[in-house]
């Protein structure tokens, strides 16, 4: 956990890089979030779009990061639509997306709802957008209270030899 990734954007953000250099189904994608986004009809498949729906309150964190201080911390769950060119390739959106979230952000910062019914299709056509499914992810947001800026610092080590311009010792000081 860092202040780096402490916020949904930047969540998905890494997500959607990591989609793009899957070595089983590679795809890149434009980071779409919210339903303005899930309304537009100019953007053709593959596509995935991000809808922020909740999350499930505030409790102690499982972990203090090496960056800062966090208070609380919540989980935001999204709904999250994948647009294919067809049933196959959403399917393989899908799984690219849960699978590059869990390798991430480990099953303790990525959810995944299993049990339950999820939707599978959500006002699914085929029609020159493609056919889209509908899934849902959460993850696992810290609230900071102090964030610590970590400065390296490298000790250089020089050794001195000191002699007269004739290469005998010095006279020592007194």
């Amino acid at each position: 956990m860092s202040f780096a990734g402490a916020n949904l954007n930047k969540a998905i953000e890494d997500v959607l890089a990591a989609v793009a250099t899957d070595p089983i189904a590679p795809f890149t994608l434009d980071k779409a979030i919210g339903l303005n986004e899930l309304k537009r009809q100019d953007v053709k498949a593959p596509r995935v779009v991000w809808v922020p729906t909740h999350d499930d309150g505030y409790r102690d964190p499982h972990e203090q990061p090496e960056d800062g201080h966090v208070i609380y911390e919540t989980t935001t769950y999204c709904d999250v639509y994948a647009w294919g060119k067809n049933l196959m390739e959403a399917n393989a959106l899908r799984d690219v997306v849960l699978r590059q979230g869990w390798t991430i952000f480990s099953p303790n910062a990525f959810k995944a709802p299993t049990a339950g019914r999820q939707p599978y299709t959500t006002g699914a056509r085929q029609n020159e957008f493609g056919l889209r499914i509908r899934f849902t992810v959460g993850f696992v947001i810290p609230i900071y209270d102090e964030i610590w800026t970590h400065v390296e610092t490298n000790t250089a080590t020089a050794n001195l030899v000191v002699t007269n311009p004739d290469g005998s010792n010095p006279e020592p000081l007194q």
